[in-house]
């Protein structure tokens, strides 16, 4: 398998065509996902740990999708983005342009972080490092923080006919929610609270009331762990 930076180089000045591709069937495009994930994870967060929230890293951020959304709930955090992808990263830091706002290959010398948040990373990366990333992430968190854990669910048929469509994803080595579990637990992470995410693509919009009610069907297109520190 290829380095995951040498592949999303390649695809830095594309990335969001070539998920728009994928998404294409939903009839949703990436932007309505990345706020939705921010949504969700706000909205699980108690008052008090939101307003505390003082620095976060979006680790795996790729080209900076998320960046907007999570500004508007937290305006004067600290952000850090950062991937291994330095071409991702140059994108990132041409379209997004708030303050308080760092891009990085590395969290080496960083601060601690309230709050970390990774989508769709750990599928990228191989089953045998992903213990040495849920590690690093460990060690750049304060221990009062959370960990947003957010993959593709290999247990939706629509997200694995997605990812057959888009070419940095059809490779990958996707995570189930009980997997997920276990990866996280093993690493000494806590799951606090499980939600599952998107099961309606907008052709059936009213239905997406609903969801609410499914969150703990483990059957979405994707799934979000939300972690503190054992």
């Amino acid at each position: 398998m290829k380095r995951v930076e040498n592949i999303f180089d390649a695809v830095a000045a594309n990335y969001e065509q070539e998920l728009e591709q994928g998404l294409a069937l939903t009839g949703q495009n990436s932007a309505f996902y990345a706020r939705e994930r921010i949504y969700t994870l706000y909205t699980l967060l108690s008052s008090r740990f939101r307003d505390r929230v003082r620095r976060i890293l979006d680790f795996g951020c790729g080209t900076g999708g998320s960046r907007n959304y999570f500004y508007e709930r937290w305006p004067d955090a600290d952000y850090v983005g950062c991937d291994p992808s330095e071409s991702s990263l140059e994108v990132a830091a041409t379209r997004y342009r708030q303050p308080k706002t760092t891009w990085t290959t590395s969290t080496a010398g960083l601060d601690k972080f309230d709050l970390v948040f990774t989508n769709g990373v750990f599928h990228h990366i191989l089953p045998e490092n992903r213990a040495s990333a849920l590690t690093l992430i460990r060690s750049v968190m304060n221990p009062t923080g959370l960990f947003a854990f957010f993959e593709n669910n290999p247990w939706n048929p629509g997200t694995l006919y997605i990812m057959s469509r888009v070419t940095f994803d059809r490779d990958a080595t996707t995570i189930s929610p009980s997997m997920g579990r276990r990866l996280l637990e093993g690493q000494g992470f806590n799951p606090i609270c499980f939600s599952s995410l998107f099961y309606f693509p907008s052709a059936f919009g009213l239905l997406r009331p609903l969801e609410k009610w499914l969150r703990q069907v483990p059957l979405g297109g994707q799934y979000l762990y939300l972690c503190s520190l054992q």
